[in-house]
């Protein structure tokens, strides 16, 4: 595994936990989607594996290595480990693109070149090189969300944590941040995103983790979004694939209903 949370309980001071003995496991090149209702914990959770937050109890791992909150264990947990907050503007501060993007490769200490091939490379992925000198205040929100997935790309971090990265989108920004994403995956990028759109999530991820009542549950992502229970308790609205399964009449058949979701799914997820 290439990141993990091992029985993680997270807290802010004067409330109660947010996550109690969670569990999350992240293989290489996997694509996980986050899913869970306003306030579950799926934040919390992206915060502790990227370091931002500590938790209470239990261990965040990468490759294997406990991480430390020290500044040294933080810093190179930070390399390895990316996370693009929800709202672009809390990381956006830079006056033009490039500027921004090549903030994380300067603090590395990177030759001026190196610096430029990583900008260059980040934009590229993102789709929005034409952007490059863009000032940073004139950009479309689209725009902003991923201007700043490419300063994390510019890292070229194992792991890409984003949180609701298509939230306030048009049809046609989503579109671009699948684009991008499978661009990210195609270089062997393990994502997790985290979001509230399930047809997305379906038609996107390889497994999901379902955040409810502090805990996670985690599988593939069918069986998972198959699993009425899970998803009702945990305030999901289901995919119109298991909408038109359970109006086949697939639900009392689980196995042959999970096949219909993979080949819906499937037929919807791009290629390249």
């Amino acid at each position: 595994m290439i990141l993990t949370a091992r029985d993680v309980t997270a807290s802010y001071p004067g409330a109660e936990p947010v996550l109690s003995r969670a569990t999350c496991e992240l293989a290489n090149g996997t694509r996980l989607a986050l899913l869970g209702a306003n306030g579950s914990g799926k934040t919390t959770l992206l915060r502790c594996l990227s370091g931002a937050h500590k938790p209470d109890s239990g261990e965040i791992a990468l490759a294997g290595q406990p991480l430390h909150h020290d500044k040294k264990s933080l810093r190179n947990h930070r390399r390895r480990v990316q996370l693009v907050l929800q709202d672009p503007d809390d990381q956006l501060f830079s006056a033009d693109v490039t500027q921004d993007v090549a903030f994380g490769p300067l603090n590395l200490g990177l030759t001026t070149d190196e610096v430029r091939h990583r900008v260059s490379e980040a934009l590229d992925l993102l789709g929005v090189t034409h952007l490059a000198d863009r000032p940073t205040h004139q950009l479309s929100y689209g725009e902003r969300k991923r201007v700043t997935i490419a300063g994390a790309v510019a890292m070229r971090p194992d792991v890409l944590l984003l949180d609701e990265p298509t939230a306030g989108l048009d049809p046609a920004g989503v579109e671009d941040v699948r684009t991008a994403l499978e661009r990210l995956t195609g270089q062997g990028t393990t994502i997790v995103l985290a979001t509230h759109d399930v047809d997305f999530a379906l038609s996107w991820a390889d497994e999901a983790a379902v955040v409810a009542g502090g805990q996670i549950q985690q599988g593939p992502i069918t069986r998972i979004l198959s699993d009425t229970e899970l998803v009702n308790r945990a305030h999901l609205r289901q995919p119109w694939q298991l909408e038109l399964a359970i109006a086949l009449g697939l639900d009392s058949r689980p196995r042959t209903m999970i096949g219909v979701l993979e080949a819906l799914s499937s037929s919807h997820r791009p290629t390249g």
